[in-house]
């Protein structure tokens, strides 16, 4: 990238520019940047004196010295009069003033070949700023892909730093404006440079003008007065004041136009010098804007220089923590490995006791009678129950008088279905410690079993222990179940498995970066993240 402290370019100004005021020398640069508009010039005006005043006079004065001399002398030699003499110090005079025109001439041709030097100067001169101007174009392109490069950059970091991502659209937005901002100026400024020219232009040319009349009234004032010496000693009187009245009033006519083009020439002087005060006073502003919005700018570029170190720097620190949940990831791998393994030992665990248990007859509870009974041996008429209470003497719904008498109404046994008890009974089969928790359904104690109990008459007889395997296993499933589901929802599987999902996530949506494009300290290849087919489960589990 290019960088905001590169050395500026000092153009130097020569000693006898720098005593002149700044007005002053700026009229000399626009006056030398001016073409050269045609207006009347010495030149012009010796040749319109030969061509239409000298022819004139010269004829008056030939006829009339042939007739003088032809009444004085005849047709012999004759010597030169003094009319002669006079009409000769008048060509005289005219010479004169052709060889001083023709001089003026050469003068301001030389002034006008130093003209031409200084406008090749210039010449050169906007040939190196169009050269600056290029190298600054290009350094606009260069910023223009270094933004490029930038926003390719932001969009591979969206996903983990959104908020960043915001304030530098922000700064960017800034700097956009602020560009336009300078755009605006810099075309107002352009506006103003040529104003002030047309201007420039509109008062040289009526300068140009004004002198042009003052040599054509000097001339014609000098050429006149010759005239009039040279015609009062051939003219009579009365004729001469009449072409006197009318060359008088014809001047007169040509002063008063004179007098009106100057006024309105001076008027438009001090119009173009005001504004050419208010536009210097505008271009004083805008360039003072203008150093306060190339500070803003430098001022960006270290902000926008100092973001990116800053995320440089986050980047690298979420690489070493991707590397570490990684080999965190590994490691729980290997302990829900271990777990499954366990799992699967425990399920042939419980298929070896549900194999023991299907011989075994399954000894069941009626909740009606309380009562323990086969599902073989229940039949319509084994459960024999009262269906009023016993009121201290009398069962109201037969009228039994004794309390242990056989129940009025007859039906099958039902299932007590007791889930404390199943768990006991379940964990009891299942643990192998001396302390095992038993319950007898004869007494309702816990500590023995219905066929070790002290108040049970009859012999021994083995409950069906197939229905026992199945309803620990059932509960064996339901308890492992709700344990999967508390450390799912607990804090320490979380912090240690939801960043493994997270960072599934982001890598099944994300674009692999190019790391020809994103700078050093970005996503490297060798980080070790990669996305899995999914996540890891009990291969036991149905």
């Amino acid at each position: 990238m290019y960088s905001s402290r590169s050395p500026r370019r000092i153009r130097t100004v020569p000693a006898s520019v720098r005593e002149e005021p700044r007005n002053v020398y700026l009229d000399k640069i626009r006056s030398r940047n001016k073409k050269s508009k045609f207006f009347a010039n010495p030149m012009l005006a010796s040749t319109v004196l030969k061509l239409y005043f000298l022819p004139y006079f010269s004829d008056l004065y030939k006829t009339k010295e042939d007739n003088l001399r032809k009444s004085r002398y005849g047709n012999r030699s004759h010597s030169k009069s003094p009319i002669k003499q006079k009409y000769v110090r008048l060509a005289d005079i005219l010479k004169a003033s052709i060889v001083k025109a023709q001089y003026e001439l050469q003068n301001l041709q030389k002034a006008l070949e130093n003209v031409n030097l200084a406008k090749s100067q210039i010449l050169n001169e906007i040939h190196t700023q169009k050269s600056v101007t290029l190298l600054k174009t290009s350094h606009l392109h260069i910023m223009n892909y270094s933004k490029k490069v930038f926003q390719i950059w932001v969009r591979n970091k969206e996903l983990s730093r959104s908020s960043i991502q915001a304030k530098l659209l922000k700064y960017k937005e800034k700097s956009l404006n602020n560009k336009a901002k300078l755009m605006n100026l810099q075309k107002v400024h352009s506006d103003e440079k040529s104003s002030n020219e047309i201007l420039k232009n509109k008062s040289q040319q009526y300068r140009h003008w004004y002198f042009l009349y003052q040599m054509i009234s000097q001339l014609s004032g000098e050429s006149l007065k010759g005239v009039f010496y040279s015609i009062d000693g051939l003219v009579n009187e009365t004729n001469l004041e009449g072409k006197l009245k009318m060359i008088h009033n014809s001047t007169k006519i040509a002063n008063n136009l004179l007098t009106q083009k100057l006024e309105l020439f001076i008027i438009n002087t001090v119009f173009a010098s005001r504004q050419k005060s208010s536009y210097i006073e505008k271009s004083n502003q805008n360039a003072k804007y203008r150093q306060n919005i190339y500070k803003q700018l430098k001022s960006l570029k270290s902000s926008l220089i100092e973001h990116m170190d800053n995320m440089t720097s986050a980047l690298k620190t979420s690489e070493t923590d991707c590397e570490t949940l990684f080999l965190s990831t590994k490691s729980k791998e290997k302990e829900i490995i271990d777990f499954s393994l366990e799992y699967e030992g425990m399920q042939e665990k419980l298929r070896e006791a549900q194999a023991k248990q299907q011989s075994i007859k399954r000894e069941l509870l009626c909740k009606l009678c309380n009562k323990v009974y086969y599902e073989t041996e229940n039949y319509n008429w084994s459960c024999s129950v009262h269906i009023s209470q016993w009121s201290g003497a009398v069962y109201w719904c037969c009228g039994a008088t004794n309390k242990d008498s056989i129940g009025c109404q007859k039906r099958r046994h039902e299932e007590r279905k007791d889930e404390e008890t199943e768990e006991s009974l379940i964990f009891g089969f299942l643990s192998k410690e001396k302390d095992i928790l038993k319950y007898c359904s004869n007494c309702r104690q816990t500590g023995h079993n219905s066929h070790e109990c002290i108040y049970d008459p009859n012999s021994y007889n083995g409950m069906n222990r197939t229905r026992k395997h199945k309803i620990r296993v059932r509960n064996l499933n339901q308890n492992i179940a709700k344990k999967l589901r508390e450390i799912k929802g607990s804090k320490s599987y979380r912090e240690n498995f939801q960043d493994i999902d997270s960072i599934k996530t982001v890598l099944s949506t994300s674009v692999s970066p190019d790391i020809s494009v994103i700078s050093d300290g970005g996503i490297s290849n060798r980080s070790g993240i990669s996305a899995r087919s999914g996540t890891p489960t009990f291969r036991g589990l149905r």
